[in-house]
C-alpha cells in the first residue's frame, strides 16, 4: 500500500495550509535530486511532490480524507473501469449517497462520472493553462508592487498581478484561475507569466548583485581618489586605492537587490581606465619618461618568461 500522505510530509491530519507548505518546502529542498545524490532521493522527492499536490488542494484533500488513496490520489487519469481499476467499482458503489457533497458528486467533479459503476469518458478537471511573457521595468522588478497585465488567450481581460520585490529575469508567476475555462464549463486553468526585465541604463544584475562600470583617469588610477557612484537609493562614496588596475571590482556590501525573502546582494564598481586619445607631445614625453623608470608591465606573464 502507498504511504499515507500526511506521514510522508510529517504533518498532522488537522494541519493548516501554512504548516503544510512549510513542511513541503523543507523536504523538497532536502530531497531535490539536484542537491541530494542519494539512491532514493528522486523517488522520495516524487513521493513528497505527490503528497503535497493532493493535500494542498482543498477538494483533493477532502476526497483523500474520506477515501484514502482510493479516492484522493494525485493522478486524474483512472484506469479502465473507474478509478479503482475494476468494472464493479473495486467494491464501492458510488451511486449511493448522491446528495450534495456526497461521494458521487465529489467523484464526478474530479473524474467526470468515472467513479460510478461502469465508468465513462473523463472530463478534464480544469481548463488549459495560458503562458504569457510580460515586460517590466528594471526599477519595478527591484521594488515590486501591483501591476496591471492584459491577459491574452480565450477572452482578453486586464488583471492586477502582485510582483514580488527582487523578482529575477526569466522567473515565472502562476496566477490561479486565470487560464482558459475547460470544456462543459469546468474550472479554468492558470495564467503563467514569464518575467522579462528591461535593461537598466548603467546597472547590470546577476542574481541579487549589481555591477556598474566606473571610469577613472590614469592619474586617479596611479594616485588613488574618492568618487561618488549611483546606487539604487541614491549615491555612495567609493575609495579608489593608489595603483588600481582596470577591471578591479570594489564592493559596496548590501547595496544590491533585496528579494522577497529578505536576501540582499552587493553593488560592485568595476573600474575602467580612461586613456585620453589626444595627449599633447609634451604630455606623451612625460608619460614616456615615467615609463622608462618603471619596470616592464609584462614582466611576470607566463608567456614572456625565458
Amino acid at each position: 500500500m502507498p504511504r499515507d500522505y500526511y506521514e510522508i510530509l510529517g504533518v498532522s491530519r488537522s494541519c493548516d495550509h501554512g504548516s503544510l507548505k512549510k513542511a513541503h518546502r523543507k523536504l523538497a529542498r532536502q530531497y531535490h535530486p539536484d542537491i541530494n545524490k542519494g539512491p532514493n532521493a528522486q523517488q522520495r522527492f516524487n513521493e513528497i511532490q505527490e503528497a503535497y499536490d493532493v493535500l494542498s488542494d482543498d477538494k483533493k484533500r477532502q476526497l483523500y480524507d474520506q477515501f484514502g488513496h482510493a479516492g484522493g490520489g494525485a493522478s486524474t487519469s483512472p484506469p479502465p473501469g473507474g478509478p479503482f481499476g475494476a468494472d464493479d467499482g473495486g467494491g464501492f458503489d458510488f451511486r449511493v449517497d448522491g446528495g450534495p457533497g456526497g461521494a458521487a458528486e465529489i467523484f464526478e467533479q474530479f473524474f467526470g462520472g468515472a467513479g460510478r459503476r461502469g465508468g465513462g469518458p473523463r472530463r478534464p478537471q480544469v481548463g488549459r493553462d495560458i503562458e504569457q511573457k510580460i515586460d517590466i521595468p528594471f526599477d519595478f522588478a527591484v521594488q515590486g508592487g501591483a501591476l496591471k497585465v492584459k491577459q491574452h488567450g480565450g477572452s482578453t481581460q486586464t488583471i492586477e498581478v502582485k510582483i514580488p520585490k527582487g523578482i529575477a529575469h526569466g522567473a515565472k508567476l502562476r496566477v490561479r484561475g486565470k487560464g482558459q475555462v475547460g470544456p462543459n464549463n469546468t474550472g479554468p486553468g492558470d495564467l503563467i507569466l514569464q518575467i522579462h526585465i528591461a535593461a537598466h541604463p548603467y546597472f547590470r544584475r546577476q542574481g541579487n548583485d549589481l555591477f556598474i562600470d566606473v571610469p577613472i583617469s590614469v592619474v586617479e588610477a596611479v594616485s588613488g581618489t574618492s568618487i561618488d557612484v549611483p546606487t539604487l537609493t541614491g549615491t555612495a562614496t567609493v575609495t579608489i586605492p593608489p595603483g588600481t588596475a582596470g577591471g578591479r571590482k570594489l564592493r559596496l556590501k548590501g547595496a544590491g537587490v533585496e528579494d522577497a525573502r529578505g536576501r540582499r546582494g552587493d553593488l560592485f564598481t568595476v573600474i575602467t581606465i580612461d586613456v585620453p586619445p589626444d595627449l599633447s607631445a609634451t604630455d606623451r614625453r612625460s608619460f614616456q619618461e615615467l615609463a622608462d623608470r618603471l619596470p616592464p608591465a609584462r614582466r611576470n606573464v607566463a608567456w614572456n618568461q625565458p
